[in-house]
């Protein structure tokens, strides 16, 4: 785990937050993000992968998720907010986990074996991944910014595209 550090990332999400708002997880059981992956039958992914996380990293279920720059956020927004109005926000987070984002889309329903090996990667990555999600249970809201230019959203879907490659042939 790492050690107590603030770090400044990209928050995306449907709800409308203020600057200098400090939202924390653990005052609520499960996210907004886990909520909605009830509701699409999704959500034993986060079950499957916080039945298997390191003591003391954070559950997905109660997480707070960001990305190291806006190009990547916006990959997230395509694949989870499609149709929907979301924001982007700068944000600092303390001492957030970095995980592989790519490696929850391949989990595959009553596969363990498969499951376990991808899980281990997600937790303890060997791989060099290029779209990593940080989680934390806080994050403070730094500003609200304008959303991804083409220019971005093209270099978010290339970093997507090389970790689904490499997921593909672990």
């Amino acid at each position: 785990m790492l050690n107590y550090k603030m770090m400044e990332l990209f928050h995306i999400s449907c709800k409308n937050y203020k600057k200098g708002e400090l939202i924390n997880s653990d005052s609520f059981e499960q996210t907004e993000f886990y909520l909605n992956s009830t509701l699409s039958g999704k959500n034993w992914i986060d079950d499957f992968l916080d039945s298997q996380r390191p003591i003391g990293y954070p559950a997905r279920k109660s997480s707070l998720f960001a990305f190291d720059c806006i190009s990547n956020c916006s990959v997230f927004m395509n694949l989870s907010f499609k149709g929907l109005k979301a924001k982007y926000y700068r944000v600092k987070m303390p001492s957030p986990v970095a995980m592989p984002m790519c490696l929850t889309d391949s989990l595959i329903v009553d596969s363990l074996v498969h499951n376990t090996k991808i899980a281990k990667e997600y937790w303890q990555p060997i791989e060099e991944w290029k779209i990593l999600e940080y989680l934390s249970n806080q994050m403070e809201i730094l500003e609200v910014i304008s959303e991804s230019s083409e220019e971005e959203k093209i270099s978010g879907s290339r970093n997507y595209h090389h970790d689904i490659e490499k997921r593909d042939r672990l």
